[in-house]
């Protein structure tokens, strides 16, 4: 466990006492006793030193105190993930949270799936809490309900960026060249299997949203999803060692 998150309702309180899910997974599953010490953080990515002061039968009291404050992300990513078969969102969510997504907003597309129900919702939810958890992330990623494409929230402000892929070069422009200007929000559209359509292209452009080209080879949606989040992430971390040739 690289750090606990702490439940939603949590408010500042000097004791929290949990439990259900989040008791069996730290004295059940993590094996923690009276005394033992971890980091914690909020939703919101408020950071914490937590310790078990007492483990009951079917409920764990934590003592928690304030830490110093981690440094902010210098970008906001936003995955707008088109929804593909089977749980494949589920792998989408857990990789995308262990590389620091802020917001995931399943989309209904043309060629997406039927809206997913809520059982999956709540699932959801736990798998951003878990990944969390385990890589270390520096806070859990809003999950959205399921929108309609047309509900996309359109690129207005100067320091955004919207992108959706395609498995085609439609612009001739790198995603390089797109992360230039370092924008402190970047908003990815990822289509479903079957992809983007004519028209949801169009509509797209009318919002905002710029294409962008991930190479020749044709992925699946998750490697997509994962494989642009990953790349605009160490192209914005390298971006302070560019230097003109």
């Amino acid at each position: 466990m690289k750090q606990f998150v702490l439940p939603d309702r949590y408010d500042g309180e000097q004791y929290v006492c949990l439990t259900g899910r989040e008791y069996h997974y730290l004295v059940r599953v993590r094996r923690c006793a009276v005394g033992d010490s971890f980091p914690a953080i909020d939703r919101l990515g408020g950071t914490y030193h937590a310790t078990i002061d007492r483990v009951g039968d079917d409920s764990v009291s934590l003592r928690v105190s304030r830490s110093e404050a981690q440094a902010p992300d210098d970008v906001t990513i936003v995955l707008y993930q088109c929804v593909p078969k089977a749980r494949k969102l589920d792998g989408i969510i857990r990789q995308a949270t262990e590389i620091g997504v802020s917001e995931v907003v399943p989309v209904k597309s043309r060629y997406a799936i039927p809206d997913p129900g809520e059982k999956q919702y709540e699932r959801w939810l736990r798998i951003a809490r878990e990944a969390v958890q385990q890589s270390g992330a520096k806070r859990v990623p809003e999950i959205r309900r399921v929108i309609a494409l047309e509900e996309i929230v359109p690129v207005t402000e100067s320091h955004s960026l919207g992108l959706f892929f395609h498995q085609i070069p439609l612009e001739n422009s790198s995603l390089h060249g797109y992360l230039t200007q370092r924008p402190g929000t970047v908003s990815l559209v990822v289509g479903p299997e079957g992809g983007l359509s004519d028209d949801e292209i169009v509509l797209l452009r009318h919002r905002g949203f710029l294409p962008a080209y991930l190479g020749p080879r044709v992925l699946r949606t998750e490697t997509a999803a994962v494989f642009a989040i990953a790349a605009i992430r160490v192209i914005l971390m390298e971006s302070s060692t560019w230097t003109a040739s």
